[in-house]
């Protein structure tokens, strides 16, 4: 791996030396070029909304669902705006510090653990006085958190809360146990096209949901790569091995059609030439991307080499390189017609995402993944248990929803979440991390050999569906589909419970209850009223809360 750029890495690598090209659209800084110590774990601020830009994140262009019930509070949507939200009370009497784990030019990245509960995660700590006195203010930052928010995906790294004081942010995600693809791809010199086949369609797949939900990436990378250490010791268990998470989403944003992008923003090994040429460009620079990492997956070298940053760029605006046999011996050419559509230079000729991932090549793999998979299911029926539990899935109260939704997001990744998510792959027949009516119809009933009623599976549907976006996203079909006896433990009611009481007082407030649930009217107080008897008027108890919560497993038990 000599032509791989060298440098430091280690187990959990949340900081490392990356030469990043920010071009800013001021102009005393157009022709900017700096060399930096960067946090790649997170770039992210508070929680503001980007109304220029909200209207176009749900365009898929897919068919929705169905048409939804009219009913009370059934119109008010539960998202992640509602459970990743910015915290009252002090970040140091919620989280002890355990270790850094990195450190960078604005901040510094920390092993944490949560006080209460005893989770591990990670937390980024910004300096403020550093970011606001940058042109852009704060804005990059709200940028980024609306992103992190948006893209609850399983490939993608998950962000739980954040706090703000005088002098930093506090950023809280998800502790990822595991290894940069870069230290992977060292330690193995190249894959497999199997193996490349299972990581990178995990990467392809993230991409496809990114943009089709009008977000480009912009520094895709080994870098921003992390490998998860495997869940269980079976070697044969390929998806556990290479079950992979992007983690940094610092040059990334909104974009619109037909309006061209200009930043010139990436790393030199991976920028498309159109991002360094400035010319505009569009999501399709994270194809060239991609079709880098593919490069380097399966020979084990970059297409684009240079003794510095500056002449490794200048050979990707030559976009010269090369597929001879001697670098990819026994590649398949499915592999390798892939690559170079992937590495065309014209952006406007460039496959999309959707392309990438119905190509012969991926598609093999995945065929005979789903094979695989599908031989395991019909071995035993612990999948038709978790289809019939979520054909019993009974939450159609929303504060309910919201925290199932909550405890499904802190949830940490098991064996079953494992197995869940192998489930989720097979229903998902556009690889997009987000289920259609008909994915889970049609796998449902071939699970469960038999016919559903449409009637009976839009009731399902409605309910799972939390945000109303008209798609199953992942974390919607894990709070349906995770086992919740388990789920609805004393300890993880508590964990909810005491996220929502947010001024510690003992009780969730109607306040309260209404930032949880997205809502300023007071229809909802009325139906809980309705469902449970509240002590006091206004006030959620946490025996209260309880009550309301195990009313979920009344169906399950029918």
């Amino acid at each position: 791996m000599g032509c791989v750029p060298k440098r430091h890495t280690s187990n959990h690598v949340y900081i490392k030396e990356q030469f990043s090209i920010s071009c800013e659209t001021s102009k005393n800084e157009e022709s900017k070029v700096r060399s930096d110590l960067l946090i790649e774990e997170l770039r992210l601020s508070p929680n503001h909304s980007n109304d220029e830009f909200s209207k176009n994140k749900t365009k898929s262009g897919e068919i929705p669902l169905f048409k939804r019930r009219k009913s009370s509070t059934r119109s008010i949507k539960i998202t992640n705006e509602n459970i990743i939200t910015l915290q009252k009370a002090p970040v140091e009497s919620k989280y002890k510090i355990i270790e850094k784990i990195g450190e960078g030019s604005n901040g510094a990245v920390f092993k944490v653990k949560h006080k209460e509960n005893g989770s591990i995660r990670a937390m980024k700590m910004i300096k403020k006085k550093l970011i606001t006195n940058t042109n852009n203010n704060d804005k990059k930052f709200i940028k980024e958190i609306d992103i992190l928010i948006d893209a609850h995906h399983p490939n993608i790294l998950a962000i739980f809360e954040y706090y703000i004081d005088e002098n930093y942010y506090y950023i809280i995600t998800e502790f990822i146990d595991g290894i940069e693809l870069y230290s992977t791809i060292v330690q193995y010199k190249k894959f497999s096209e199997e193996i490349a086949a299972i990581i990178f369609s995990q990467i392809i797949s993230a991409i496809k949901y990114l943009h089709s939900k009008h977000i480009v990436h912009r520094d895709l990378k080994p870098e921003n790569i992390l490998v998860l250490k495997p869940i269980n010791d079976n070697l044969s268990d390929l998806s556990s091995q290479f079950y992979i998470k992007i983690i940094d989403f610092g040059a990334s944003n909104y974009y619109e059609k037909d309006q061209p992008l200009k930043l010139k923003i990436g790393s030199p090994y991976y920028i498309a030439p159109e991002v360094i040429q400035k010319q505009g460009y569009d999501e399709k620079c994270d194809i060239w991307s991609s079709g880098v990492l593919l490069y380097i997956l399966l020979s084990g070298i970059p297409p684009f080499k240079g003794k510095n940053p500056l002449e490794i760029m200048n050979n990707v605006v030559l976009g010269k390189y090369s597929l001879k046999y001697d670098l990819f011996p026994g590649v398949s050419e499915d592999a390798l017609d892939l690559i170079s559509k992937m590495l065309t230079y014209n952006y406007e000729d460039r496959i999309s995402a959707d392309e990438v991932y119905d190509s012969p090549w991926l598609q093999k793999f995945r065929t005979k993944k789903i094979d695989s998979l599908s031989s395991n299911i019909s071995k035993n029926d612990e999948f038709s248990k978790v289809v019939n539990n979520i054909m019993k899935f009974n939450a159609e109260d929303k504060l309910q929803q919201a925290a199932l939704a909550y405890m499904v997001h802190v949830h940490e990744y098991t064996e079953e979440t494992n197995k869940l998510k192998q489930l989720f792959f097979i229903l998902d027949k556009a690889g997009n991390g987000r289920l259609t009516y008909m994915d889970l119809k049609t796998g449902f009933e071939k699970i469960l050999g038999k016919l559903i009623s449409k009637e009976e599976f839009r009731k399902v549907i409605e309910d799972i569906d939390m945000d109303q976006n008209g798609f199953i996203e992942y974390n919607e079909f894990l709070c349906s589909s995770l086992n919740k006896r388990k789920l609805l433990s004393e300890k993880n009611l508590q964990i909810a419970f005491a996220n929502f009481d947010q001024d510690k007082k003992g009780f969730i407030t109607e306040g309260e209850i209404k930032n949880i649930i997205g809502t300023t009217e007071d229809l909802y107080f009325d139906e809980l009223n309705q469902k449970i008897k509240l002590e006091h008027e206004g006030l959620l108890s946490f025996n209260e809360f309880k009550d309301l919560m195990l009313l979920i497993l009344v169906k399950e038990n029918k």
